[in-house]
Formats: structure tokens, C-alpha cells, sequence
């Protein structure tokens, strides 16, 4: 995957590309606000925190508890080099899928983790929650999706520009 920022701008125009962008942007925020690295975050996030969430749809009140447990990871000796190893076994494992699909890391990432566990939680989610609460959810998310397609989509080339000029 190329750093470069007109690798960036020239691919700015895809949906996928946009979706992986964001995601790999608030990891980097998320990484830098706890103090940790890119690659422990993705980690964290994909291999610890998004399945341990799903026990958010379990009864009881100690569901609440194992979101604060799994910050627990950072406390593993050596959870920075394991987490490098994992996150180069997690690219090894897209790249391999996106030749098997003859498509790229790029697309296979944002299929795999973005698209996959939305999917998942939506089917967990309609069981779970009442049809009003799922209705408003939906309508929510329609208008999130709305508005990102009305408004953000066609200018996300043009602020990465304007991010270039001005920032970099």
C-alpha cells in the first residue's frame, strides 16, 4: 500500500477507497489520542475490542464489563511487537484474498472489516432491539449515508487537495 499522498488523490474518487481512508484515519487518531501505535490499534480494534462488543447484546448487566477488560491488551508484555505481527499476518491474509478475488488490499480491507462486521452487527441488532429503536437506526443511518453521498463523496478528492496544498 503506497503513503503517498497522490496515490491518495488519484484513487480519491472511489467509494471503497474513501471507506478505507476514514477507518485508517480515525485508527491513526485513536492510536494517537491512547499513545500507541497504528498497527496495535487496528489490532486491538479488529482482534479484541469489535468481538468483545458483541457481547453488548447479551442480558445482564456484566455485558458492560468486558469492554473495559479488553483494554487489558495494552497491558500484554510486548503487546506492540505481537501487534505488529498480527497486523502483517492480517495484510498477508488480504493480499492473499485479493489475488484469490483478483482485486487489491484496499478493497478486500474495507469488504473484510468494514463491510463484513456492519453486516454482522445488523443481523444481531434485529433481533435484539425493538422495531421502533430499529427503525429510527435505519432512518439514522440512511440519512448519515445520504447526506455522505450528497455532500462528502463527490468533494473527498478536493479536500485531500486542498489537505496537500495546504498542509502538507
Amino acid at each position: 500500500m503506497d503513503r503517498n499522498i497522490d496515490y491518495w488523490i488519484t484513487n480519491g474518487d472511489s467509494l471503497l477507497h474513501q471507506i478505507f481512508m476514514i477507518v485508517m484515519a480515525s485508527l491513526y487518531a485513536l492510536a494517537w489520542i491512547l499513545g500507541v501505535s497504528y498497527k496495535a490499534m487496528n489490532i486491538y480494534c479488529y482482534l479484541v475490542l469489535f468481538p468483545l462488543s458483541s457481547s453488548l447484546l447479551f442480558k445482564g448487566w456484566k455485558k458492560i464489563l468486558f469492554i473495559p477488560f479488553s483494554l487489558l491488551f495494552f497491558l500484554i508484555p510486548r503487546y506492540e511487537q505481537i501487534s505488529v505481527s498480527l497486523f502483517n499476518s492480517c495484510v498477508d491474509f488480504l493480499n492473499y484474498t485479493a489475488v484469490i478475488y483478483s482485486s487489491d488490499y484496499i478493497t478486500m480491507s474495507v469488504y473484510i472489516c468494514v463491510l463484513f462486521p456492519v453486516l454482522l452487527y445488523v443481523s444481531l441488532l434485529i433481533f435484539k432491539i425493538s422495531k421502533k429503536r430499529l427503525i429510527y437506526l435505519f432512518g439514522s443511518t440512511l440519512v448519515l449515508f445520504c447526506t455522505y453521498m450528497l455532500l462528502i463523496y463527490p468533494n473527498f478528492k478536493m479536500f485531500l487537495i486542498y489537505i496537500e496544498n495546504h498542509y502538507l
